[in-house]
């Protein structure tokens, strides 16, 4: 423990009274006001070998994070790249974090000094990994700098620099970041930086990144990715052109249509221009996914069998897996409405499904129905159904997983 009537006697050996007391104090909060002003004077009298020392015998990560940060401050300030240098090749598992740490504190105050150093480094990860670092702070505050900079210099680093500085613009002008793409030669950095600049485009001008992802030669590779969810982010918006731009684009047969993505979008918000805009949904499990989220909509809204006459739109091999959303979706929001209304349903295989699934999701749903309810519904079950819940019930999700 510091005695506090002995700081003047302290800080004349400031070096030698921190070994004294280390140990100990470090441990006890109230003491880093002290260590601190220690770890100064010891800084101001012997010079940069003091970080060193001071970072080997800091072990509690409370202290630690309290007295070596304002010291590598004082380094940075004092003499940036001697204290670069010094931390990049100390040995242990903190060296690299405080290396890290040096960078973050020598970028702010200059970025360009501070990546001459590191490049001056072997190749390693390290050295990667920190121009990475002063990189990312460059750019963030000036984009522009950062790819005057690596004009010229070895590829790995202008691919980094470059990809960094177009995802820092675009947050401020996507327009001005959007040429750059054509710069960017890896796939996985091209595509990162047009996923960026989509995203943070169609937040502040959707239909000028509308035009974008459908007209740049840079973004047709990755042209469904974007629309996937562009489209439902302009629905709301202006439905018709993100549901008309969205049955402008191939299918294959396996796939689900764009406009299904709308669709789901508009169901949450605006599901009569959903309704209107359903029955031209291209066929298939895209026709059949739609018209199961305005199902599920319309059962949320309080119309449960308006939800159950949509099914006369679907081809009839479509139906059995569209009255199991739908029951579904109305057993578990109102298990009792369905029950009473499980015999005005006016279709068969309606009743059938809707009887299966209250069944089914009784057994996991703290039985929610009594035994005298399930019999009464029993009557409604065809004898497929009945055979897939005699097996277990899980037969009755295929149909649907197979949807997602």
């Amino acid at each position: 423990m510091i005695n506090l009537t002995k700081i003047d006697e302290y800080l004349k050996s400031p070096g030698v009274s921190w070994h004294a007391i280390i140990g100990k104090a470090q441990h006890d909060p109230s003491q880093f006001g002290m260590l601190h002003t220690l770890a100064r004077k010891w800084f101001e009298r012997d010079g940069l070998s003091v970080i060193k020392l001071v970072s080997k015998s800091l072990t509690n990560d409370r202290a630690r994070s309290s007295i070596l940060g304002p010291l590598l401050h004082m380094g940075v300030r004092a003499d940036p790249l001697g204290t670069f240098e010094l931390v990049v090749y100390m040995e242990g598992g903190e060296g690299n974090k405080i290396a890290e740490d040096v960078t973050r504190i020598w970028a702010g105050i200059d970025p360009e000094s501070a990546l001459n150093a590191i490049n001056a480094l072997k190749p390693s990860a390290l050295r990667l990994q920190l121009l990475a670092t002063a990189m990312q702070l460059w750019a963030d505050r000036d984009p522009q700098a950062v790819l005057e900079y690596v004009e010229g210099m070895p590829k790995e680093i202008i691919a980094l620099g470059l990809q960094l500085a177009i995802v820092a613009m675009a947050e401020d002008s996507p327009q001005q970041a959007a040429p750059l793409v054509a710069q960017l030669r890896g796939d996985s950095s091209k595509r990162n930086a047009i996923h960026k600049i989509a995203q943070i485009w169609l937040n502040l001008e959707p239909h000028a990144a509308l035009d974008w992802i459908l007209s740049d030669v840079e973004t047709e590779e990755y042209r469904q990715e974007l629309l996937s969810y562009a489209l439902p982010s302009l629905a709301l918006e202006r439905p018709h052109l993100a549901f008309e731009t969205a049955l402008a684009q191939p299918l294959e047969s396996h796939q689900t249509g764009l406009e299904a993505g709308v669709i789901n979008r508009l169901a949450g918000h605006n599901l009569n221009i959903a309704l209107e805009l359903l029955p031209r949904v291209r066929e298939g499990r895209t026709r059949l996914i739609s018209y199961g989220v305005v199902s599920n909509a319309m059962v949320a809204n309080g119309s449960p069998m308006e939800a159950v006459q949509l099914s006369q739109e679907l081809p009839e091999s479509d139906r059995g897996t569209y009255f199991l959303l739908t029951m579904g979706t109305w057993a578990q929001s109102d298990p009792d409405g369905l029950l009473d209304s499980i015999e005005g349903l006016p279709y068969s295989e309606a009743k059938s499904k809707a009887a299966a699934m209250l069944t089914f999701l009784n057994r996991f749903d703290e039985q929610t129905l009594t035994d005298d309810q399930l019999g009464q519904i029993e009557k409604f079950l065809s004898d497929e159904d009945a055979k897939t819940l005699e097996q277990g019930g899980m037969g009755l999700l295929n149909p649907i997983m197979n949807l997602q």
